[in-house]
């Protein structure tokens, strides 16, 4: 903002004379308007898109991970027995 808060991309003076004038300005403007808009709600639709796709392939993972867990949990206990190693013996060389 410059010029004592004005706009810098209108001009100072606008002289119009006649209705048509001052409907091309007006068209002009809400065009220009219209245009700036734009631009902002296509960033955003940008950003809503790609937050829902993180969304989604979170959801995605979490829940893959969730199955293997449950997969992980639901295998039989196996039991192994190790047999124990003797006790050394002593030698008795006396």
């Amino acid at each position: 903002m410059a010029r004592d808060g004005l706009d810098p991309t209108m001009p100072e003076e606008i002289h119009l004379h006649s209705k048509e004038e001052i409907r091309a300005y007006v068209r002009a403007e809400l065009e220009r308007q219209f245009a700036l808009k734009q631009k902002q709600v296509n960033r955003w639709r940008l950003a809503k898109r790609t937050m829902w796709l993180l969304l989604l392939a979170a959801g995605y993972l979490q829940f893959s991970l969730i199955d293997v867990m449950y997969e992980m949990l639901s295998l039989p206990a196996v039991q192994v027995s190790v047999p124990a190693a003797k006790p050394p013996q002593k030698k008795s060389g006396i």
